[in-house]
C-alpha cells in the first residue's frame, strides 16, 4: 500500500502563487531602487516560474545568481533549496534551508521544509523541532499541524527500536523480540532489490529505510486501517506481528511495498495511486511478473481511473478492494499494450511533468482518456 503521508507533500508546495507571503518573498520587489537587488529579484521570479514548469536545473541556476547578487535575502535560499529538492540533492537543500533560517529565523517555509527533510530520514526529534517552530509562526496552517502530530506519533513508536544495516536497506526493529525477523526481512529485501530492479531497470542509489513495528504500533504510528499489511511513505513500514502471523505472505508483502518505493523514486512521487498499486500487485508474484494476487473486485463495479489518483487509505474496505482490483487490471492492460520499459519511461517522465495525462500521451502515444474509456469498456461491457 502506498500512503501519501504529510511528509511527502514537498512537491505540492511548488503549486500556488509564484510569489507571495507563503514563500516569504517580498511582494514589493519591483519597487527596489537598487539595480543589483532589482536584478536579483528578477532572477528569483524567473526561478519560481522555472520550478512551476519543472525546469529544476535552470531554476537552481536562477536562484544561485540571485544569491550572488544579494546574499542576505533568505527567500533566495528557500528557492534554491526547493530546486535542489526536486533534483534529489537533499543534503544541499537542507544546508540552504538552514542558511535561510540563520538569515531570517521567522522563515516559516524554511522551517517547514527542513522538518520535512528530517522526517523523510526518520529524524523525528529534529522534525518535531522545526515543525513546532513553523506552527508557532503560522498557527493557522493545518498542514503543518498534521505533520507535527504525525512526527510525534512516529517518534513515540520508534524511540526504542534497534537497527541493522545491509547494502541497500536500514531496518529498525524491536531488539528483544524481532531480531531474527528483521534479518529475514533484510535478506529477502536484498534479493527483491536485484529481482525487481532487473525487471524495471532501476536500482535506488540510496539505502531505503524499513521499520518493523511491534504490537499495535503500526496502526498507531501510521493511522492505517486494520486491513493494511504495510505502507510506503518514503519509508517501508510494516507490522512485525502481521508478518509473523502470515509467514507465507512475507515475500509477497515485501515485494509489494518495495515496488512502491521504486515507483516513488522513478516518478518522484507523482505516479497516480492506481498505477503504483497496480505495479505493486503486478510484482508481488516473484519470477514471472504479473503473477501477483489481485484484490477481490467486480468488473461491473469498475471505477474510472481518473478517480483513483489519490490514496486508497481512507476508503471503506469494499471500496478499497474494488480500487485495488481495478488498479491491477488496468496496469496489466497497460503493460500488455506497451511493455514494462515504456511504463518505466512513463514513470521517469512524471518526475518532471506534473500533468499525468500529458506525460501519458507523450510517452505512450495515446490519450489517457482514450485508454481509460477502452479499459472501462472491457471491464463493464460498455463504453465509458
Amino acid at each position: 500500500m502506498f500512503h501519501r503521508r504529510p511528509i511527502l507533500i514537498l512537491g505540492s508546495l511548488l503549486v500556488g502563487l509564484l510569489l507571495g507571503n507563503q514563500w516569504g518573498i517580498p511582494g514589493a520587489w519591483a519597487e527596489q531602487r537598487d539595480s543589483r537587488r532589482t536584478r536579483a529579484f528578477s532572477q528569483a521570479v524567473a526561478g519560481w516560474h522555472l520550478l512551476q514548469t519543472g525546469d529544476y536545473r535552470r531554476a537552481e541556476r536562477a536562484f544561485t545568481q540571485a544569491m550572488t547578487l544579494v546574499p542576505d535575502e533568505a527567500s533566495f535560499y528557500v528557492g534554491l533549496g526547493v530546486s535542489q529538492l526536486r533534483l534529489a540533492k537533499e543534503d544541499q537543500a537542507a544546508l540552504m534551508f538552514e542558511r535561510a533560517i540563520r538569515l531570517d529565523p521567522h522563515s516559516t517555509k524554511a522551517h517547514e521544509l527542513l522538518g520535512d527533510l528530517h522526517a523523510r530520514k526518520d529524524g523525528w526529534a529534529a522534525a518535531i523541532e522545526h515543525y513546532g517552530i513553523a506552527v508557532q509562526q503560522d498557527p493557522n496552517d493545518v498542514s503543518i499541524q498534521e505533520r507535527l502530530l504525525s512526527a510525534k506519533r512516529s517518534y513515540a513508536a520508534e524511540a526504542d527500536l534497534d537497527a541493522l544495516y545491509t547494502a541497500h536497506f536500514a531496518v529498525k526493529f524491536q531488539g528483544t523480540t524481532d531480531r531474527r525477523l528483521a534479518r529475514d526481512v533484510a535478506d529477502h529485501l536484498e534479493r527483491i532489490f536485484l529481482g525487481i530492479g532487473q525487471e524495471l531497470g532501476h536500482f535506488p542509489a540510496k539505502p531505503i529505510a524499513v521499520v518493523l513495528y511491534p504490537g499495535q504500533r503500526f496502526q498507531e504510528a501510521t493511522l492505517s486501517p486494520h486491513w493494511a499489511r504495510g505502507l510506503f511513505d518514503g519509508t517501508l513500514r510494516l507490522s512485525a506481528g502481521g508478518l509473523r502471523r502470515n509467514p507465507v505472505e512475507v515475500v509477497t508483502s515485501l515485494r509489494h511495498e518495495y515496488t512502491h518505493a521504486l515507483v516513488h523514486e522513478l516518478a518522484d512521487g507523482r505516479a497516480p495511486a492506481w498505477l503504483s498499486e497496480g505495479l505493486a500487485q503486478f510484482f508481488e508474484g516473484g519470477q514471472g511478473a504479473g503473477q501477483g494476487q489481485a484484490s477481490i473486485g467486480s468488473p461491473d463495479e469498475a471505477m474510472p481511473l481518473h478517480l483513483l489518483h489519490g490514496s486508497f487509505v481512507g476508503l471503506p474496505r469494499r471500496a478499497a478492494q474494488q480500487a485495488y482490483a481495478d488498479s491491477f487490471a488496468a496496469t496489466r492492460t497497460l503493460i500488455a499494450r506497451h511493455g514494462l520499459p515504456r511504463i518505466r519511461d512513463l514513470l521517469e517522465t512524471l518526475a518532471t511533468e506534473q500533468d499525468f495525462a500529458r506525460a501519458f500521451e507523450h510517452v505512450l502515444h495515446e490519450r489517457y482518456r482514450d485508454f481509460e474509456a477502452a479499459w472501462m469498456g472491457t471491464q463493464t461491457g460498455r463504453r465509458f
